[in-house]
């Protein structure tokens, strides 16, 4: 009965897809950007442009950065792609491969969702500064083709301590065929649908505990640490007419749950749960759930087309010098963290018990500190020992390596190419990924090792 008023519901608002066909609204844990024309769009994890088609269908697109670090990436409904770099400048990726420079929103750093020609932007929640907001701003806005604001959403909230406004305010965004939009707050307990005029139809709650609307900082120990959780971590409009929001069950980001809203009433009608926050989630026209297996769907990625990484000659903790140069010949794990960097001071251990199970003369283990201050770097250290070369960058490695957020972790070949990248760090499932690619990639270099000789 109640997939039956669901249906009902949903053909009045959307033109639901008729068909079996999947689609998929997750690749990895990153919410995939849907078009009214057929086609998704994200950027992932491993730091590759992807186009989706109903059907499961998936292909890589060649994009030329120039440098550029990528935070996002969303149809524009003209058949291009718009993404957002890491200064939250948007630009178009041209058929060739090209980009051009588009412009600015009203966020320093925005995330988009696009409808046929209707453009929604919020703060991004993949990457946010910490400036503070000025009452009355927008909580979300609808642009114009130069990405001028031309109806607004909502009043942005002015948190407690100000500076932490960007974060209070970012979030995600489904625009919807009807030209409005649905908002799920990044650390907030709540997903809003606004019409195409910016007024609120509802508002849903779902009574997460750990939310943090009015995050806070203190030092601990001498260190100092934000208070926040995530809640959401992304939202999409199924095939089937209904709203899916992915989020946290609880303060850590080790599961997910997928609940599944009625777009009239916001209502949840039912809930998934996954034991990784990072799921791979296709969706059919009938609201069947599926996890393919995203290896399986991808064409190979083939040696030529992986990036060089940016090499790096860094003060190790002996006083000696630390160079991608010298690891040559072997698979490199390049992991970049900071000692106030709460996810890295659990990630730090894995990754030494990884080092530890993984063969020294082919596999190198490189861990390196972006703290400014070279005293906090060691006092990590000192706290946490490894068995990882450590190196010093001294606050200069974000604008080198074009990492979004802290950890990053970098899987390298023995030619110092990317072979995958991690932003973040989602516990044993991604230590599991790091050690399968690694393996894969030893088993690769050895078959053709054989062909050769």
């Amino acid at each position: 009965m109640a997939g039956a008023a669901l249906a009902a519901s949903a053909t009045l608002l959307f033109a639901v897809t008729r068909g079996p066909d999947p689609r998929i609204l997750w690749w990895e844990g990153r919410a995939i950007q849907w078009d009214g024309l057929g086609t998704g769009i994200v950027w992932s994890p491993e730091g590759e442009l992807l186009r989706f088609r109903p059907g499961l269908h998936v292909s890589r697109l060649p994009v030329a950065l120039a440098g550029r670090s990528i935070v996002g990436a969303s149809p524009d409904g003209l058949g291009n792609v718009l993404m957002v770099d890491g200064s939250g400048m948007v630009v178009r990726r041209r058929d060739a491969g090209d980009v051009v420079e588009v412009g600015r929103t009203p966020f320093d750093i925005p995330t988009l969702a696009t409808s046929g020609r209707t453009l929604w932007a919020a703060r991004s929640a993949v990457q946010f500064t910490f400036k503070p907001e000025s009452a009355g701003a927008p909580l979300l806005a609808r642009l114009d083709s130069t990405l001028a604001p031309d109806q607004a959403a909502d009043s942005a909230l002015i948190p407690s301590n100000p500076f932490f406004a960007q974060l209070v305010n970012a979030g995600h965004l489904a625009a919807l065929p009807d030209g409005g939009v649905v908002f799920a707050p990044f650390v907030r307990d709540e997903v809003v649908r606004y019409d195409r005029h910016g007024r609120v139809r509802w508002r849903t709650r779902r009574s997460l505990a750990h939310a943090t609307p009015d995050p806070r900082m203190f030092v601990d120990s001498g260190r100092v640490v934000i208070d926040y959780a995530p809640v959401n971590l992304g939202i999409g409009l199924g095939p089937d007419g209904r709203i899916y929001v992915l989020s946290t069950p609880t303060a850590t980001t080790a599961a997910s749950r997928l609940d599944a809203l009625d777009p009239s009433t916001g209502r949840v009608l039912a809930t998934t749960r996954y034991g990784t926050a990072l799921p791979t989630i296709a969706v059919d026209a009938r609201g069947h759930i599926t996890n393919p297996v995203p290896d399986s769907l991808l064409p190979p990625a083939g040696e030529r087309a992986r990036e060089a990484f940016p090499s790096f000659d860094l003060p190790d903790l002996a006083g000696h010098r630390l160079r991608l140069a010298d690891l040559a010949g072997k698979v490199v794990l390049v992991n970049v963290w900071a000692s106030w960097c709460a996810p890295c001071r659990e990630e730090m251990p894995a990754l030494d018990s990884l080092r530890r199970a993984s063969d020294s003369a082919r596999v190198a283990f490189v861990a390196l500190s972006d703290d400014v201050i070279e005293s906090s770097a060691r006092r990590f250290i000192a706290e946490h020992p490894v068995g990882l070369k450590v190196g010093l960058g001294g606050g200069s490695l974000k604008p080198r390596l074009h990492y979004v957020g802290l950890p990053y972790t970098a899987l390298l070949d023995a030619e110092g190419r990317v072979i995958r990248r991690w932003s973040g760090y989602t516990g044993a499932d991604q230590i599991a990924a790091e050690r399968a690619a690694i393996r894969d990639e030893l088993a690769h270099t050895a078959m053709e090792g054989m062909h050769h000789h």
